[in-house]
C-alpha cells in the first residue's frame, strides 16, 4: 500500500492544479454572478430604508378585507357562544309541526303498504258480477249476428222481384 502511494504521487507530479480548467472557469462565472445579485439587493435595501410607505387604494382594499374578515369570524364566535345556552330538546312549533307532518307521512304510506298488500291476494280471473254481465250481452250480441248472417245466406236464392209481382 505504500508502494502504491508512491506510485501515484510520483505519476501526479507533473499534474499543475493552477492551470485554469473549463469546470473552474464555469464555477468562477456563477460565484461571480451570485455576488453580483447579492450586491444588487444589498444596494436596494440600502437605497429603500428612507423611503416611507404611504397608504395605497390596494392597501385600503386589503385592510377592508382583513377588516371584513375578522368582523365575520367574530361574529361566529359570538354566535356560538351565545347559543351555548340554548336546549334544541324543548319542543317549538316547527318541532309540532314538523312531527305533526311527519306522523301523516307515515300513515300515508302505511295505508299504501296496506293496499298493495290486500292486492297482492286479489284473483282478478274470478268473474264478478259486472264481468258476467257484460259476457252475457257479448254473447247475445254475437247470437243475433249469427242468426243475420244464417238468414241473409238462407234468402239468397229468393227472388223478391218475382215473388211480389206473382
Amino acid at each position: 500500500w505504500k508502494e502504491t502511494g508512491r506510485t501515484t504521487r510520483s505519476n501526479l507530479k507533473d499534474v499543475n492544479m493552477a492551470v485554469p480548467s473549463f469546470e473552474t472557469d464555469i464555477r468562477k462565472e456563477q460565484h461571480q454572478r451570485d455576488q453580483g445579485y447579492k450586491a444588487t439587493a444589498r444596494e436596494t435595501r440600502e437605497g429603500l430604508k428612507d423611503v416611507l410607505i404611504t397608504e395605497t387604494a390596494e392597501s385600503t382594499s386589503r385592510k377592508e378585507h382583513f377588516d371584513r374578515d375578522n368582523q365575520w369570524k367574530e361574529t361566529g364566535r359570538t354566535t356560538r357562544s351565545n347559543l351555548k345556552d340554548v336546549n334544541m330538546a324543548v319542543p317549538s312549533f316547527e318541532t309540532d309541526v314538523r312531527k305533526e307532518q311527519h306522523t301523516r307521512d307515515q300513515g300515508y304510506k302505511a295505508t299504501q303498504r296496506d293496499t298493495r298488500d290486500n292486492l297482492r291476494h286479489y284473483d282478478d280471473t274470478a268473474e264478478d258480477v259486472i264481468t258476467s254481465v257484460r259476457k252475457d250481452q257479448h254473447m247475445r250480441e254475437q247470437g243475433a249476428k249469427a242468426t243475420a248472417k244464417q238468414t241473409k245466406d238462407s234468402l239468397k236464392d229468393v227472388n223478391m222481384a218475382a215473388a211480389v209481382f206473382m
